[in-house]
């Protein structure tokens, strides 16, 4: 607890220089040798684009401070849009890295390092690979296989992911924690599975698709007609002797897990904390 808060300090004084770089970065990108491309990109923020985006980070940075680093990283996301910045993406990086969302940061640090918003110098570079190094260490691993129908759609957490086939595996990089994993296909029962992710591990989770073949209730026919008694008195000629029943073919799941390694603890293993070297980092 008292690490995590430490880490949350350091990013909230890394976030302390972006006000100050938003303004100053123009001028710098050129000096650091941004692809002309870029440079246009950072020139075409208007002077209230740039305000926006100093007020912006500030916010972040008081948000890190309080451990609202999802708010942060949502402030530091739009004040990138407001003025792009190799600043506001390192930050961003960093602020998403501990919030837990590895897969976030990554997508994030690969955009800094294939020049998004501008070429990196070289010691800058190898600091950004050191952190995405880092970042790949914290991500977790769900290899998915399904089976039962042509096509299956699969859902993670709600959102589409991408459409599976039997006889492949889809390999999702995921975050730490708990996931629910949706699929779905025409004709078949929809499957929901629930597994934990641990860091630096990987899970297989096959799913079992069955087919949904309700039928309509089946109706026998009446028998034949009964044989009065001999004394021929109160029964009816004809007898109903049963009525048909519905057959539903409920449909199932077949799950099995295999986790990469053993440990209950979804958090073990986490790498070091890269904070306490970036905090003395000064990105224009």
């Amino acid at each position: 607890m008292v690490d995590r808060l430490i880490q949350r300090l350091l990013t909230a004084s890394l976030l302390a220089s972006v006000a100050l770089v938003a303004t100053t970065a123009t001028a710098q990108d050129g000096q650091d040798g941004q692809s002309a491309q870029s440079a246009q990109s950072a020139q075409d923020a208007s002077e209230d684009d740039v305000a926006r985006a100093e007020e912006l980070a500030t916010a972040a940075r008081d948000a890190a401070a309080a451990g609202h680093l999802d708010a942060a990283a949502s402030l530091l996301r739009e004040a990138l849009t407001a003025a792009p910045r190799r600043a506001l993406a390192f930050n961003l990086t960093l602020v998403l890295r501990d919030a837990g969302k590895f897969v976030e940061a990554i997508e994030v640090i690969d955009e800094l390092l294939g020049g998004r918003w501008g070429e990196l110098p070289d010691d800058r570079r190898a600091q950004a690979d050191e952190l995405r190094s880092e970042l790949s260490g914290g991500v977790a691993t769900l290899i998915i296989r399904v089976s039962g129908a042509d096509r299956v759609t699969l859902r993670l957490d709600g959102e589409p992911v991408a459409d599976a086939v039997p006889g492949a595996s889809l390999r999702l990089q995921v975050n730490p924690g708990d996931h629910r994993i949706e699929a779905e296909a025409d004709g078949a029962v929809p499957v929901t599975r629930s597994i934990e992710a641990a860091v630096g591990r990987s899970a297989t989770v096959t799913l079992a698709l069955e087919p949904a073949n309700a039928t309509d209730p089946i109706f026998s026919p009446p028998d034949t007609p009964g044989e009065p008694d001999d004394d021929g008195a109160g029964v009816s000629p004809w007898v109903f002797v049963a009525i048909g029943v519905a057959v539903l073919a409920a449909g199932g799941i077949a799950l099995g897990v295999a986790l990469g390694s053993s440990g209950d603890d979804p958090t073990a293993g986490l790498p070091p904390s890269y904070l306490g070297r970036a905090a003395t980092l000064t990105w224009p």
